[in-house]
């Protein structure tokens, strides 16, 4: 059985592979999507971004930020393989 955070990763990985490149990298992720997507928790994942080891948010609104998909993509490529 998937974990929200499983099924939350498996739901933007199949947005990736459905919507066209140009626009799917333009999608803008929330921490907790954003977080699942790269494996890591969502508190370390924030404390990362604090620190600048993850890519930076956009800024949405005063009180709402975000990622762009085609950032952490972009990420994930420069990041060592396990």
């Amino acid at each position: 059985m998937l974990t929200s955070v499983e099924t939350q990763a498996q739901a933007t990985r199949s947005i990736v592979e459905v919507l066209p490149p140009e626009i799917a990298r333009k999608r803008i992720l929330g921490a907790k999507p954003a977080a699942a997507f790269i494996g890591l928790s969502v508190s370390e994942f924030r404390r990362r971004a604090r620190i600048g080891e993850v890519p930076g948010p956009v800024k949405l609104s005063e009180h709402r930020i975000g990622w762009r998909l085609g950032d952490l993509c972009d990420w994930l490529d420069t990041r060592p393989a396990a």
